[in-house]
Parts: structure tokens; C-alpha cells; sequence
């Protein structure tokens, strides 16, 4: 299969297939004589795995990690949910900044008391 279709297949551009190769977790057989890439069903399915993973915000050197069974996938996902969890926390603060903030939304006023905020 061609990268052409392996794109109307997964929804994904070729730039970001060519970096998942970059990065080892996909390897294409290559065609004999031209060196074309030869993408499998196997290949599809391991893009769309990719594909999930990195919805969820997962690093590609975890993705890489778990895929050489050097990390178990329920340690990448505990991880993650701890990783989400921590910048879900960050974005309620942010949240409630922006809102305290909008009765004197004018720069020139703005209370620049940094205590405010959690950096």
C-alpha cells in the first residue's frame, strides 16, 4: 500500500507518517528495485494506535517505550492521567484568573500582584 493511501486511510498527512518512521515506531517494508515504502495492514493499525495514544497527550518517546515493551501500557496511561490531571488543575486556575479579571478587563489597570497566580 502506498503512502497515498495509508493518508486516506488514516486521516493523517504524510508529513506525520514519515515522522513516526523518523522516530522507529513505524518501518514500512520497502519495495525491491525501487525502495518505494510498503505499508501493511499491520502498519495501519499500529498508525491508529499512534493515532490514540497521541490524543491523549502522550509523549512519542513513551509511545516509543511502550511499543518496545520497555514500559507497560497501564504505567504510559497512569502516567498520563496523572500528567492531565496536574495541567487540568493549572487550567481551573487560569480559568478562575480570567474571570476575576474581567470586571476591570483594561491593561492599564490590571493588578499585577503575582501572588495571584500559581507560576
Amino acid at each position: 500500500m502506498t503512502i497515498k493511501e495509508v493518508e486516506e486511510r488514516t486521516g493523517l498527512a504524510r508529513s506525520n507518517i514519515r515522522f513516526y518512521e523518523k522516530k522507529k515506531l513505524l518501518t514500512p517494508k520497502r519495495e525491491d528495485g525501487n525502495q518505494y515504502r510498503d505499508y501493511t495492514e499491520e502498519d495501519i493499525e499500529r498508525l491508529k494506535k499512534i493515532m490514540i495514544l497521541r490524543k491523549l497527550d502522550i509523549p512519542i518517546d513513551t509511545i516509543q517505550a511502550v511499543f518496545s515493551q520497555q514500559m507497560p501500557m497501564e504505567t504510559a496511561l497512569k502516567d498520563q492521567s496523572e500528567a492531565l490531571a496536574e495541567r487540568m488543575q493549572s487550567l481551573e486556575g487560569s480559568m478562575y484568573l480570567c474571570r476575576t479579571m474581567m470586571d476591570d478587563a483594561q491593561i492599564e489597570t490590571m493588578d499585577t500582584d503575582l501572588s495571584l497566580i500559581h507560576i
